[in-house]
């Protein structure tokens, strides 16, 4: 295979993987600074809990590339939720970005057996292997990922409706409903 080719679907792929994964919930500007609903023209946000903060704490780690104290965060945050694949994804993430392909292939692997619907994992390991030169093994990985999300549900952003959706969750069809008579009353209302 062409290796400009490689590069550009491990890049993309690895992009996927990435900005899911730090945009899962976003920080807040000043988390002690909560907004009194009587000010007019500012959004209100809900005071934070410890968890949250905790989060919030692990991604700056990571965004700052402090990769050892980030590792200690997720690590803190996956005693208290053993089974969270995105904890482990992160924690993997950061041995990537270390160079310590052993523990970062580990923490991947974990992620997956967590959540076998996970492929952001699947396409990091992906990367473990491109970083590793197996390319066979990587080129594998990556079609593992996309075939993993492709089976998950993925909502298209300008028709807020379900592009393909091969596994609904319980009573999906009335969920649906609510959101869609939510979503008519806020566009009627002008919100």
């Amino acid at each position: 295979m062409n290796m400009k080719l490689l590069t550009w679907v491990a890049l993309n792929l690895s992009i996927f993987a990435i900005i899911p994964a730090l945009n899962a919930q976003q920080p807040a500007a000043n988390p002690a600074a909560v907004v009194s609903p009587t000010q007019a023209g500012t959004e209100v946000r809900p005071p934070l809990n410890a968890r949250d903060v905790a989060i919030d704490r692990a991604k700056i780690l990571m965004a700052e590339k402090r990769y050892d104290a980030g590792i200690l965060a997720y690590g803190d945050l996956l005693k208290s939720e053993p089974k969270n694949a995105l904890f482990m994804n992160m924690i993997g993430i950061a041995y990537l970005n270390m160079s310590n392909y052993g523990q970062a292939k580990k923490y991947f692997e974990r992620a997956v057996k967590a959540d076998k619907s996970y492929s952001s994992a699947v396409n990091n390991l992906g990367m473990v292997a491109y970083q590793q030169k197996n390319y066979r093994r990587a080129i594998r990985e990556y079609q593992r990922a996309v075939t993993r999300a492709a089976r998950t549900r993925i909502w298209d952003t300008r028709t807020t409706r379900p592009r393909s959706t091969p596994r609904r969750p319980p009573n999906f069809a009335r969920r649906w409903k609510s959101i869609r008579t939510l979503l008519s009353t806020m566009s009627e209302s002008g919100r």
